[in-house]
C-alpha cells in the first residue's frame, strides 16, 4: 500500500517514526512537507490547532481520498473532526495504532482513535506505548535542509514530564510518568540520522577544514537591559530586548555548521 505522510512546513519527529514503522511493515512510504497526496492513504501530522484554520490545509484535507490526522492536535479530536474533512484522528501516541488504522480503517477496536459515525464523534481510550524502543525512522532526503531552532531534527530520548507548566501540552499528551528509550536504541538512531553519502562527507570535510571564527559579543549590563525592558510598553519591543539579552549570555554562543550545531565559548569584549 502506498502511504503518504504529510508534515506541513517542518518534518515532525513523530512523522519520521511512524514512517519507519510503516516502511518495515512493507508499505511504500513517502514523507513530505508539501500538501500533495501521492498514496492510497494520507497521514497528516499537525502540531497546532492554528493549522486547522489554514485554507491550504483545509483544502488539502477535502481533496484527499482517505486521510487521518495525528500529532498534538489529537488532544481535541472534536475540533479536528469539526474543522477538517478527515476519516479519523489519532488521539495519543501512534506507534501501536498506525498499522491497524491504515490497513483496517478506524473502529472501536482500535485504541486512541476518534472518528465520525452517523454524525456523532466516536472515541476510544488511548493506551500509552509500552516500549519506546522503535525501529529506525524513515528519513526524507531533504531533512538536512530543515532548520528547527538551529537543528535539522530533534531526537527523542524519553517521554513524560512532572512539570506543571500551564502552557505546555507534554504532560497531557505523554503523561506525567517518565518513560525512557534504551541508550543503544538512541545511539542507533543518531547513527542513522548522520549523513552517509559522498556529498555530505565532502561538505563535512570542507566545514571542518575551514572552521568559522566565533562571533564577538559586546558585553552589555544585564541590569541596564532589564530596566529598559521593564520600561517598554510594547510587548514586541520587550520580546526584542529579551532576545538580545539571551543572545548575549556570557556562557555560550551557537554557530551553524553543515547538518549540525556547534557550541563554542563566547568571546566577550570588555
Amino acid at each position: 500500500m502506498k502511504t503518504t505522510i504529510v508534515s506541513p512546513k517542518i518534518y515532525t519527529y513523530g512523522s519520521l517514526v511512524l514512517g519507519g514503522i510503516l516502511r518495515d511493515r512493507g508499505h511504500a512510504v513517502t514523507i513530505t512537507r508539501d500538501l500533495s497526496p501521492t498514496g492510497n492513504v494520507t497521514l497528516l501530522s499537525l502540531f497546532s490547532t492554528s493549522q486547522l484554520l489554514d485554507p491550504k490545509i483545509r483544502e488539502f484535507a477535502r481533496q484527499s481520498p482517505k486521510i487521518y490526522v495525528g500529532g498534538p492536535v489529537g488532544l481535541v479530536p472534536e475540533i479536528v473532526l469539526g474543522e477538517l474533512k478527515v476519516d479519523g484522528v489519532v488521539m495519543g501516541e501512534g506507534e501501536d495504532v498506525v498499522i491497524d488504522l491504515i490497513e483496517q480503517g478506524p473502529s472501536e477496536e482500535i485504541p486512541g482513535v476518534a472518528f465520525l459515525s452517523d454524525g456523532e464523534v466516536v472515541k476510544t481510550d488511548p493506551v500509552p506505548v509500552s516500549d519506546l524502543n522503535h525501529v529506525m525512522p524513515h528519513i526524507p532526503e531533504d531533512l538536512r535542509s530543515q532548520n528547527v531552532r538551529g537543528a535539522n531534527v530533534y531526537i527523542e530520548t524519553h517521554r513524560g514530564c512532572l512539570g506543571g507548566c500551564t502552557f505546555c501540552q507534554v504532560p497531557r499528551f505523554f503523561g506525567r510518568s517518565i518513560r525512557s528509550r534504551s541508550l543503544e536504541n538512541i545511539l542507533a538512531e543518531v547513527r542513522e540520522m548522520k549523513p552517509t553519502d559522498a556529498a555530505s562527507r565532502s561538505e563535512e570535510a570542507s566545514s571542518s577544514a575551514t572552521p568559522a571564527r566565533p562571533r564577538r559579543i559586546t558585553r552589555r549590563p544585564w541590569t541596564s537591559w532589564t530596566r529598559r525592558c521593564s520600561r517598554t510598553s510594547s510587548q514586541a519591543s520587550q520580546s526584542r530586548y529579551l532576545e538580545r539579552l539571551s543572545q548575549s549570555s556570557p556562557w555560550t554562543i551557537r554557530e551553524r555548521r553543515t547538518s549540525s550545531i556547534r557550541i563554542t565559548p563566547a568571546i566577550i569584549e570588555p
